[in-house]
């Protein structure tokens, strides 16, 4: 009997424990997913800006370099 009541109680003392480092190691896990998720977003409208300022040159550039284009014709005009 005295060796069930060891057992029960080590099991208790253990689950107890692993409740525990859960409660203390969650809220870190979630801190730090919540700061690279911030990262990522701020890295992403960064790139984003810089994309878009780089496709405005390039159209500006092309508008420059590429000859008028020719008037599409009515093909209904006979």
């Amino acid at each position: 009997m005295f060796d069930e009541k060891l057992l029960v109680g080590i099991s208790t003392i253990g689950s107890a424990c692993a409740v525990l480092s859960c409660l203390i190691v969650i809220p870190s896990i979630y801190q730090t997913i919540d700061e690279i998720h911030s990262e990522v977003l701020t890295g992403v409208n960064h790139f984003r800006v810089e994309t878009d300022v780089a496709w405005v040159e390039m159209m500006d550039v092309q508008v420059l370099v590429s000859p008028p284009s020719k008037p599409r014709q009515n093909p209904f005009n006979s």
